[in-house]
């Protein structure tokens, strides 16, 4: 069997006819058969109530057969045709067979599932280096499988074309954005949901790092002892002791500031440490400089041959922020760090160029009461110093984010340094919030992550670091944009990376109101009925009518167990995420790791009734 460009055509036209359908302001489309069709707009025209129309849904659920029988034949040309590029086009039918019919440095593409083929390069005659995937199956497939009656909702910005047995829209017509959308539009095309990428910097912030063997990479964390790998338990053992790319650091670790320990470099790997450091292995640098390469590598296609990252860490344990900033002692110890970097590239002939610092610091400045507005004016005075300081030694002329995690730590009782963590995130153009802390594993101490939370929050951190350095955009989070209420419905609205947002129950215990909670001058208000709405709404219904000075929180108000031993100390925590599937390891066991709602604050515009 050959290819033919007429199947890939027709499938495309397809496609397009199901685009017109939702998207064309005319009455009616016409297929590729010569059958015309109602679209979304003349339905909307004939029909003005058609959701309690009897007579449309009838008309809608024949249109909706005739389009999955149409979306089926399609998918059958679709399928034939990815038969005939699996023979053609060099697709191999395993990872093995690939690897032996190449030579070292040959890229060739592999089935890996019934599903999902990938792209790699032969390192060996045993090891390939993974680059990229794709599905092997088209949309029209995923509409087909998916196909089943859905309800429309006239308040809800996403309109319903097709719902699976759970409720979730696989495919919807996008109403602010006069678009199609849904899960099984972004499964079949291995994307995120447009509408909630983070924004492209412009080049005055950031410009995106070219592909090049010759650039060492700095990845950097400084902070107080979570980033230093600090476990709490004597003995603890790293878990990253294989380097899979070409990342390199100190010879001393990650975690080295003596010149003895930098002198000289060897590939990434973590250690455990003795003496005064005892209790410290696993820092978050191995999962945050191999993850990069391994997000970058699947879902850009950036060889991690031409991204090579230096990782260490600075900073001290118990430290508050202020004492982590310059001039202090811990702060010159890190630009010791910073100028034997630049030290270790020079000697292998390297480029050295630091995008972003990660930051972890907070639980000491929620122990002392460091106020929200303190908290915000020394951030942003640190990474002004980082900005001057690290830029004069490197001599780029990039200039240095911070991607800062948000210290669950204290964020029920005391919650200035997470608003000030939020703020900041919402307000400064260099500063950026990858992630909460709430649900990684805890020691019992309650304080300091277990080795593999450090290794889980580093991936976390790569995956915001990949698109910052590869793309130039401002890494994905899961962002709370507005609060209102009318009546006694409070929604919450969110920029979505991936839609639609759901309630995780399985890594993380229930928390009391899925986390939500809604007070004003009278104290706190119940909530009851918390549903999301439309893949980016969260609505709940209020106890009573709000009054003066309300305000809509999240993770602030209530604990839930974590995922290993007992609860953060003083924390907080809730169970909202989106849909994103990035597959990480915890504990060994591999799952996939969506974005998760950061602990936030923000005043409910009261709408009228």
């Amino acid at each position: 069997m050959t290819l033919e460009v007429a199947d890939l055509d027709n499938a495309k036209i397809d496609v397009d006819h199901m685009a017109d359908i939702a998207n064309s302001p005319l009455p009616e489309a016409t297929d590729r058969m010569g059958h015309t069709k109602k679209t979304i707009a003349g339905l909307s025209a004939e029909f003005p109530a058609a959701y309690d129309n009897a007579q449309a849904a009838e008309e809608a659920a024949a249109q909706a057969e005739a389009d999955r029988m149409a979306a089926e034949a399609a998918a059958a040309q679709a399928q034939a045709a990815a038969g005939a590029a699996m023979i053609t086009g060099n697709i191999y039918p395993d990872i093995t067979t690939g690897r032996a019919a190449v030579a070292d440095a040959a890229q060739f593409s592999a089935v890996i599932t019934q599903d999902e083929t990938g792209r790699f390069t032969r390192t060996s005659a045993t090891t390939q280096n993974f680059i990229t995937s794709a599905p092997t199956a088209r949309l029209v497939r995923a509409l087909a499988a998916d196909a089943a009656p859905g309800v429309i909702d006239p308040q809800a910005d996403i309109v319903p074309l097709v719902v699976d047995e759970a409720g979730e829209v696989q495919l919807g017509y996008l109403v602010s954005e006069r678009r199609l959308a849904g899960s099984a539009l972004e499964r079949a095309y291995g994307q995120r949901g447009e509408e909630g990428r983070g924004r492209v910097l412009p080049p005055a912030l950031f410009t995106p790092i070219a592909a090049s063997a010759n650039v060492w990479i700095g990845c950097l964390w400084h902070g107080q002892s979570n980033p230093q790998g600090a476990t709490g338990q004597y003995g603890s053992l790293p878990v990253s002791v294989a380097q899979p790319y070409g990342n390199r650091t100190f010879a001393g670790g990650p975690k080295s500031d003596t010149a003895p320990d930098m002198a000289s470099d060897i590939p990434l790997v973590e250690r455990a440490y003795a003496g005064v450091d005892i209790g410290y292995s696993e820092t978050p640098c191995s999962g945050t400089a191999n993850y990069a390469n391994t997000w970058a590598a699947r879902n850009l296609g950036r060889d991690p041959a031409t991204m090579v990252f230096f990782a260490f860490v600075g900073g001290e344990g118990g430290m508050s922020l202020l004492q982590i900033s310059k001039p202090g002692g811990i702060y010159t110890n890190f630009m010791g760090q910073v100028d034997a970097f630049v030290a270790r590239a020079a000697a292998a002939g390297k480029t050295p160029i630091v995008p972003a610092v990660s930051i972890d610091v907070g639980e000491t400045d929620y122990l002392i009461n460091t106020t929200q507005a303190t908290y915000e004016a020394q951030m942003i005075q640190l990474r002004t110093d980082l900005d001057t300081d690290i830029r004069a030694k490197t001599g780029q002329t990039l200039p240095i984010h911070l991607l800062i995690t948000q210290t669950s730590y204290g964020a029920r009782l005391k919650p200035a340094v997470v608003r000030a963590q939020f703020k900041l995130a919402k307000t400064n153009d260099y500063i950026h919030l990858t992630h909460a802390t709430y649900f990684l594993p805890f020691e019992v101490d309650g304080t300091h992550r277990t080795e593999w939370g450090h290794r889980l929050e580093g991936n976390i951190q790569g995956r915001s670091l990949a698109q910052l350095v590869v793309e130039g955009r401002v890494p994905d989070w899961l962002e709370p944009l507005s609060v209102t209420a009318q009546g006694t419905t409070v929604r919450f609205r969110f920029k979505v990376p991936r839609p639609p947002l759901r309630f995780d129950l399985n890594t993380i215990q229930r928390t009391d109101q899925l986390g939500f909670a809604v007070s004003d001058a009278g104290g706190v208000v119940g909530l009851s009925n918390i549903r999301v709405v439309g893949g980016v709404n969260v609505e709940a219904t209020l106890a009573r009518t709000l009054g003066a000075s309300p305000e809509g929180r999240y993770a602030m108000d209530a604990i839930a167990w974590k995922l290993a031993g007992g609860p953060l100390t003083d924390g907080a925590s809730g169970n909202l995420c989106d849909s994103t599937e990035d597959p990480m390891t915890i504990d060994g066991i591999a799952r996939l790791e969506p974005h998760r709602c950061p602990h936030f604050a923000m005043p409910i515009t009261i709408l009228e009734a």
